[in-house]
């Protein structure tokens, strides 16, 4: 460490990766006094810095701070207090700092002076909790390993920060509160008094007090965890009308339903239910505004015969949209499946037009064809003992008449060949989502007339002559295709299907070529996933951003191994923009980043928003002292 002084012959300089695998630092101080030296001589141009396996003192934090160039910072501290010199770094976009102090009456001021810089994207860890803040998004939540005993650290300071983002940043639109063992809603209940919140989403142990956040004005999107009665909550955002959609992890008493139901400004509904046969509050639901709902079942053998009656019976009801959704909770659990009975009420729900749900058997899923107004289809399963079931239900289907069947999503259920030429009559027929088990002779979906939108989860071989259906089809209107990769001649033909506007690129297996995708001159939206396979020089993506000149956003998702290292030439695709875009003409094309297991390599070099604009997601640095960050740029 004690070679440092040697950088300042460095002028142009302007990464710096500091490791202290050996704790060099432990004894003296050479990191503030190098810092103090190239602060006297001015001459430097450091735009990132990142400091491993060491916390830094107050002394240190505050000559780092003189260094007004930085843009990006990651370090770990030994104080709350230290982050107040943060503020001075003007030109800072991006900040990942680990706190080794516990929680005390310094957080609140010095995390809000820092979230107060809106232009800084914001991670700050500590043992207690994380905060990340993304634009007018935060959340916050604890780390696994931490969770137990959190309460009895963080109860008393939590209240603390939420009133000073109550009383001095009006700037969150949606907050996140999870994943931290043994809150109570009193622990938080300050949350209520920040007005800017839109969504709040909320995962606690007790719900005591909750009917608090109707005071919330701008309050749109609520999503509750947690034990206690959401009676009183219901009945004051009922006299707000503000709240557009709810959603519980739990299960509503026939009261609760009562009180939720006369909230005129819900339109969804996502939640369980205890008792499925109460007809009254069943009722009262059906005639309520809710225009989508989402039946969480945790009892697959119970009967919703009664539940879809009290709509079925409804004339004034107004549900458009009905989601029979497993438990999140018993993921391993089997699916609720409808059967006979329950599916002759849902048929008399003469305003359905979206349905999500498992079916009993054979004969339930062709009872599908009787629901008069039906546009979105999801298929969870089909119980049967036919091989495959969905050809008969597509047999049903394509008959029906009047046609209205526009997008049908069938999840993990693999379809062949003989699915696929039904499908391909359903002349109504806009989207599909599937998973293809047999490949020979599925290029006749390319003859769905009407088809704007496929989405393919997998498929067991290279669907190269499906692509080329399609672009030898003239007339061809998919304009949005989702598909995993196994080779460099599917990317070929994909790259003929002239019609696409949006191409997400994701699997199990990649090609190392992608810029025969430059010749979709009308491609608007590009999302490239690379599962840690993919073998490509990310400048020959390049040629993409030079002849897709209508291109509004692109995101590159990295799920790598941590010890990988990607970068994306960001100043190389912006002064490639800046030749072929006019920004008078058109808006600038949003690129977003995104790497599971690392951090980002972030730009530094300055760039006009008028053509560009850049947003990092990543997962979170690991916390202790004495173990790396993971930044290594």
């Amino acid at each position: 460490m004690s070679q440092l002084g040697y950088l300042s012959k460095l002028p142009n300089l302007s990464r710096l990766v500091i490791n202290n695998k050996h704790n060099y630092l432990k004894d003296s101080n050479p990191l503030a006094e190098f810092l103090q030296s190239m602060v006297q001589k001015g001459s430097f141009a450091w735009k990132s810095i990142i400091i491993n396996y060491i916390s830094l003192d107050r002394l240190e934090v505050s000559e780092l701070a003189k260094i007004e160039s930085i843009r990006v910072l990651a370090c770990h501290l030994f104080e709350w207090y230290s982050i107040k010199f943060f503020s001075q770094l003007r030109n800072l976009q991006h900040l990942i700092i680990y706190v080794h102090e516990t929680i005390n009456s310094h957080t609140s001021e010095q995390v809000l002076n820092l979230l107060s810089e809106s232009q800084v994207q914001v991670t700050i860890a500590s043992k207690d909790f994380t905060l990340r803040r993304n634009g007018k998004k935060v959340k916050i939540y604890t780390e696994q390993k931490f969770r137990k005993s959190t309460r009895y650290q963080i109860n008393e300071k939590l209240n603390l920060l939420f009133q000073a983002f109550a009383t001095n940043l009006s700037t969150i639109e949606e907050l996140i509160f999870c994943e931290i063992d043994n809150i109570e809603f009193s622990d938080i209940s300050k949350v209520s008094e920040i007005q800017t919140i839109k969504k709040l989403s909320c995962k606690l142990s007790e719900l005591s007090g909750i009917e608090k956040l109707a005071e919330l004005n701008n309050l749109q999107v609520l999503e509750l965890t947690g034990n206690g009665s959401l009676t009183a909550l219901f009945t004051k955002l009922a006299e707000r009308n503000i709240i557009q959609r709810f959603q519980y992890s739990g299960e509503l008493v026939p009261e609760e339903v009562i009180q939720v139901s006369r909230i005129k400004s819900l339109e969804t509904l996502k939640c369980g239910f205890s008792d499925n046969d109460d007809f009254q509050s069943l009722s009262e639901l059906a005639n309520s505004s809710i225009e989508e709902l989402i039946v969480i079942v945790k009892n697959p053998n119970q009967s919703l015969q009664t539940f879809f009656a009290a709509f079925s019976s409804s004339s004034a009801t107004r549900l458009q949209h009905l989601d029979i959704f497993r438990d999140p909770r018993n993921p391993l659990d089997p699916s609720k499946t409808i059967n006979i009975s329950e599916m002759t009420e849902i048929i008399e729900i003469n305003s359905l037009k979206s349905l999500r749900a498992g079916f009993h058997n054979l004969e339930c899923a062709q009872m599908l064809d009787r629901l008069p107004n039906l546009q979105h289809l999801v298929i969870d399963q089909v119980n049967n003992n036919e091989v495959n079931p969905l050809e008969s239900v597509f047999r049903v289907l394509v008959h029906k008449s009047p046609s209205t069947l526009q997008k049908l999503d069938l999840l993990n259920n693999s379809i062949g060949l003989n699915e696929c030429k039904y499908l391909a009559q359903h002349e109504t027929l806009e989207s599909l989502k599937c998973v293809l088990y047999e490949i020979p002779g599925i290029e006749v979906l390319a003859n769905i007339k009407n088809l704007k939108e496929l989405i393919i989860y997998a498929a067991v071989d290279s669907l190269s002559e499906l692509y080329r259906a399609f672009a030898l089809r003239s007339d061809s209107n998919l304009q949005e295709l989702q598909t995993p990769i196994t080779c460099n001649d599917e990317i070929h033909e994909i790259s003929q299907i002239k019609s696409l506007k949006k191409v997400n690129i994701t699997g199990n297996q990649w090609c190392n070529n992608l810029s025969d995708l430059g010749k979709l001159t009308d491609l608007e939206s590009l999302r490239i996933v690379d599962d840690g396979q993919i073998d490509v020089n990310t400048d020959s993506l390049l040629p993409i951003f030079e002849y897709c000149q209508k291109l509004n956003y692109v995101t590159w998702e990295f799920c790598c191994v941590e010890e990988d290292e990607v970068y994306i030439p960001v100043i190389k695709l912006y002064s490639i923009l800046k030749a072929v875009r006019n920004p008078s003409l058109q808006k600038p094309l949003k690129l977003t980043i995104f790497e599971k297991y690392n951090v980002p390599k972030f730009h530094v070099e300055d760039i006009d928003e008028a053509y560009l604009n850049v947003s990092y997601k990543y997962s979170l640095v690991k916390h202790s002292q004495d173990v790396y960050l993971g930044f290594d740029y």
